[in-house]
């Protein structure tokens, strides 16, 4: 059984397990957010210069590791919720284009501080989803976040939504940053993070795919289970050196009725 199967039945935590589970995110996420804030003081050489230039790589490592184990968490967490409900398909009808404006502004301070340009192509006369609002802003936001995060200083992240002739319609989030290699993109699409919360990642990969990998992957496990309990489906296209292309399609019966 491959471990997309044994995903696939893996049973929901029990509400016992998750209460603990969420407690335990609380004691840890104080401490650990102690320990980017002090170690960013020390970036800053808040009380005088640190000294050898090896003590500003150390506390860029420490803030980088704290960070990221806030994010692994963050995303188990989320993972945990989401695994608890089967079917996001709303009673409400939405508008994705709006949905993805609404995104986009709110990360619209993070591009501007790291020098991104983000901007929204939405065709005219869409059609409305019946699909969970709330979790399709999780999966774009989670998705817009990554495009900046990997996007250098004067890239651009580009949110298009169009609607296809079959009357399927596709949000997708592209930016022109570093890339991965496709096959590591279907890869992360369709693969749970490690028992650490690393995505899985090929021993033939390149270490700068192996950093790419860890920093993307951690939030596609939760936008690809987001995209399938909405009743849609979660596509990565990269290539290394020309930027991402992240995309989730609804399918047909998820459009609301004129």
């Amino acid at each position: 059984m491959s471990i997309t199967e044994r995903n696939a039945d893996r049973k929901p935590l029990p509400p016992d397990a998750r209460d603990q589970l969420r407690e335990l995110a609380h004691e840890l996420r104080t401490p650990l957010g102690a320990v980017i804030a002090f170690a960013e003081m020390l970036q800053r050489e808040a009380y005088g210069p640190l000294g050898h230039p090896k003590y500003r790589e150390y506390a860029d490592s420490i803030t980088a590791g704290a960070a990221h184990a806030l994010d692994v968490l963050a995303a188990t967490l989320e993972d945990v919720e989401i695994s608890t409900t089967s079917d996001l398909a709303g009673d409400k009808e939405i508008e994705p284009a709006a949905i993805a404006k609404a995104c986009m502004e709110l990360v619209t301070p993070m591009a501007q501080a790291a020098g991104v340009a983000v901007s929204l192509e939405a065709a005219e006369s869409l059609p409305k989803l019946r699909i969970d609002a709330t979790r399709l802003r999780q999966a774009l936001v989670n998705l817009l976040v990554n495009a900046i995060k990997f996007t250098p200083v004067g890239g651009a992240v580009t949110v298009s939504v169009a609607a296809s002739e079959a009357g399927s319609v596709t949000i997708a989030v592209a930016d022109d940053g570093i890339g991965i290699t496709p096959s590591l993109a279907q890869s992360l699409a369709q693969s749970q993070p490690d028992a650490t919360g690393r995505p899985g990642v090929s021993a033939s990969t390149s270490s700068a795919d192996d950093a790419s990998a860890l920093g993307r992957g951690l939030g596609l496990t939760l936008v690809r289970r987001l995209a399938a309990a909405c009743g849609g489906k979660f596509v990565l296209e990269s290539t290394r050196g020309a930027g991402t292309t992240a995309m989730l399609h609804f399918p047909r019966d998820l459009i609301a009725q004129a």
